[in-house]
């Protein structure tokens, strides 16, 4: 199965470091092939490649799991989150159901009835009464 190195940047920099190295190995091939040593550096090739497919293969078990850990917290969170908004509306409605409506009066009504000397007409109004 292929490994999407795109998955975390951690993936990314591992890919370059040992990309880096196959590509100065590489360099190194016409020196083995003058020397008819082509078959160690095929084992030196081969060895870089398998390093880099065991860190990768590592490196993106532990980063699956700390994502996994990360979003079992999120589902925690948005769980405790759902809970206590149901508590919220649960308490609201309890409230509502105790206390009658508020009577609706306005602001006009309110100032011209009103024993209290600074009730005034809030809206607007130029008659504002001041003590």
């Amino acid at each position: 199965m292929p490994i999407d190195i795109n998955e975390d940047r951690k993936l990314r920099l591992i890919w370059c470091k040992y990309q880096n190295a196959l590509v100065d190995h590489e360099l190194s091939r016409k020196i083995h092939w003058k020397k008819n040593t082509l078959d160690e550096w095929e084992q030196v090739r081969r060895d870089l490649e398998s390093q880099r497919r065991k860190e990768l293969y590592e490196t993106r078990k532990m980063i699956r799991a700390e994502k996994a850990e990360l979003r079992e917290q999120r589902e925690e969170e948005h769980k405790r989150v759902l809970s206590r908004r149901r508590q919220d509306r649960l308490e609201r409605k309890k409230a509502q159901e105790a206390s009658p409506p508020p009577l609706r009066r306005s602001a006009r009504v309110h100032s011209k009835t009103s024993n209290d000397p600074l009730a005034s007409y809030k809206r607007g109004s130029m008659y504002t009464k001041t003590a």
